[in-house]
């Protein structure tokens, strides 16, 4: 796959993202790439200044698309920028973050030095101007190993950022409508692969999580929508890989993990999350304890979610203090080096 032969479309959805999108856009012009790269951005029916704004990045960038759409969500966004894209390589960029110069071009050296159909970096939280150190080497996998890489595995996750994917991966699969879309998805688009190639390139991401945004929000019924997504995601493993059922449970550990952490609950609410799979998880604890292929992270977690919703609301509490504690630790560190 030479470079002069590829095009990779970046495909931003964008809804009122106005004090965001230009600092998100800034960032994909620098990129530091020898080959060539559209910017795909989807306007989802903004009610704010966002529209003019990506209208105006295209009469000013050659390399620049802007479309408008009525509001669908996130996912209509995406699969619309795919459906208006020319490249014969597809990523995605949440419109309210933002990437490093060598965001493109790190993974398409991932995809090209194994040639694989898919590559995956790893996304994480970081602050501006924080480096993170690297902790594994760029490595190849089967879709059923990145199946597991992706769903149970501490090393990446199912988000659709980090992520270049071949064209040929969107033929007939697309995101899904709902929330979650990223968890929903991901397995299907795995399943399109023969090769999947994953680094650890964690600086080049900055993953934003802002006010308002779907995992910080007040409770309300769609947010069950995880559950369901669980429950396809069962019957696909069951169906296609009977012999790693305990990615299911995983993944249903980190849903409910991720809505009781997320999200602002009365105490029903909680208590109805947190319920939901404990049974499965006090019947499965022995087969999970034992299985050298789950991080001791997750058995730790695991753990305390087989106990009680008073014992988890302690425990999580403690470990958001520490990580809260840490990042000021960090920034702290950073400003007296500087």
């Amino acid at each position: 796959m030479q470079n002069e032969n590829n095009l990779i479309s970046v495909v931003v959805p964008a809804y009122n993202v106005e004090k965001y999108i230009e600092k998100c856009v800034d960032s994909l012009l620098q990129q530091e790439l020898d080959c060539k790269y559209e910017i795909i951005l989807v306007d989802d029916g903004s009610t704010d200044g966002t529209s003019s704004l990506i209208d105006s990045f295209a009469e000013n960038n050659k390399n620049i698309y802007a479309y408008h759409k009525s509001n669908g969500g996130l996912s209509s966004a995406r699969n619309y920028g795919i459906l208006h894209s020319s490249g014969n390589l597809i990523t995605f960029v949440d419109s309210d973050d933002y990437v490093s110069r060598t965001y493109l071009k790190d993974m398409l050296y991932l995809l090209q030095k194994y040639d694989a159909d898919m590559s995956i970096t790893k996304v994480v939280l970081r602050t501006p101007g924080q480096e993170l150190r690297s902790v594994f080497s760029d490595f190849l996998v089967d879709r059923k190993e990145a199946l597991y890489e992706v769903y149970c595995n501490d090393r990446i996750s199912w988000l659709a950022v980090g992520k270049l994917y071949k064209r040929e991966v969107f033929a007939d699969v697309l995101f899904p409508d709902g929330y979650y879309e990223d968890q929903a998805s991901s397995y299907k688009f795995i399943d399109k692969c023969d090769k999947v190639s994953i680094g650890d390139y964690r600086n080049n991401y900055y993953y934003i999580q802002r006010d308002g945004s779907i995992s910080f929000s007040k409770f309300n019924p769609k947010h069950l929508r995880a559950f369901e997504i669980c429950e396809e995601f069962s019957d696909y493993v069951k169906k296609t890989y009977p012999d790693m059922f305990y990615i299911v449970i995983m993944t249903c550990q980190k849903s409910v993990q991720l809505l009781l952490n997320r999200l602002v609950t009365t105490r029903e609410e909680f208590n109805r999350i947190y319920y939901k799979y404990r049974g499965m998880f006090r019947s499965n604890a022995g087969s999970i304890l034992k299985n050298s292929r789950i991080p001791t992270r997750s058995k730790i977690y695991y753990i305390v979610m087989c106990s009680t919703p008073f014992i988890y609301k302690l425990f999580s509490g403690s470990i958001q203090m520490l990580g809260t504690l840490k990042r000021k630790l960090m920034s702290y560190r950073q400003r007296q080096d500087g």
